[in-house]
């Protein structure tokens, strides 16, 4: 476990932005970490979620609690090419019947 405070730089730098703590467990080669960023009041602003495996990055999650924005990216063997490996990214805005869904791989 890490926690932290996130302060403004200026115009004042003593001003709290966001609190930050982060958790990992490890159940064999894999990692699960996650981060939340939270405002001063003790309310959720994002959160991260990341998965290791082998020491390598899995997936990533992240969700954006204050605009409902969304996303992720999985690593996953590319189709097309043995051997080598492809990001898969979706990433969502807007929320209900307004929410707009991209994706991409690279």
């Amino acid at each position: 476990m890490l926690t932290g405070d996130i302060f403004a730089v200026d115009p004042d730098p003593k001003k709290l932005l966001f609190k930050f703590q982060r958790s990992a467990a490890r159940s064999g080669a894999t990692v699960h970490v996650v981060r939340e960023y939270s405002y001063p009041d003790g309310s959720l602003a994002a959160r991260e979620r990341c998965v290791y495996e082998a020491g390598q990055l899995a997936s990533y999650e992240e969700e954006k609690l204050q605009t409902g924005e969304k996303g992720s990216a999985v690593i996953r063997p590319d189709p097309k090419k043995p051997g080598q490996r492809k990001i898969f990214f979706e990433y969502t805005t807007g929320q209900g019947s307004d929410a707009k869904k991209s994706s991409a791989s690279e």
